[in-house]
């Protein structure tokens, strides 16, 4: 993946991209698979290595809401999901002054915020192609594997266009 992104970045004359992927595949650091059978680098690592400061990954977080992905038994299908657990990093950034927001961290001085939710491991969403609700959260120290995070509160399921 990343040799892809490298590659369209270098014939497109290094205009300015964004990659929208699964906050696994953008993010710094290893990537642990479904279960955690299996770890190995991110594509955003190597992102980050080839790129430095110029790569910024962004996670994307929701607390509630639909979304579409494929079940176990290898299902395509629209699954809703309650408000996230207490404790969980949608769980907290739901209890923010906004529904939605987009986070900086390299514009947040080092404060208890940092220290106690960007730094702290905490239980963030792992929604990716295949959903299963036991595997919804995993641990992360969102600062080690992002620059930013857009938080929803409430996603809503895909509407496809014609």
């Amino acid at each position: 993946m990343a040799q892809n992104v490298i590659w369209l970045y270098n014939h497109m004359r290094k205009s300015k991209m964004i990659i929208w992927a699964h906050n696994g595949h953008i993010s710094k650091g290893e990537r642990c698979g479904f279960a955690k059978i299996i770890c190995e680098e991110a594509m955003g690592n190597f992102l980050k290595k080839e790129y430095g400061d110029d790569y910024l990954p962004v996670g994307f977080v929701f607390n509630q809401g639909c979304f579409n992905a494929f079940s176990k038994e290898k299902v395509f299908r629209t699954f809703c999901v309650d408000e996230a657990p207490s404790g969980t990093s949608p769980y907290l950034l739901s209890r923010s002054q906004s529904d939605n927001c987009f986070i900086d961290f390299n514009q947040i001085k080092d404060t208890r915020f940092v220290k106690e939710f960007l730094m702290k491991p905490l239980k963030n969403q792992s929604v990716g192609t295949y959903f299963v609700a036991k595997d919804r959260f995993g641990k992360i120290k969102l600062k080690d594997k992002y620059e930013a995070l857009i938080f929803v509160d409430k996603s809503t399921k895909p509407v496809y266009l014609e």
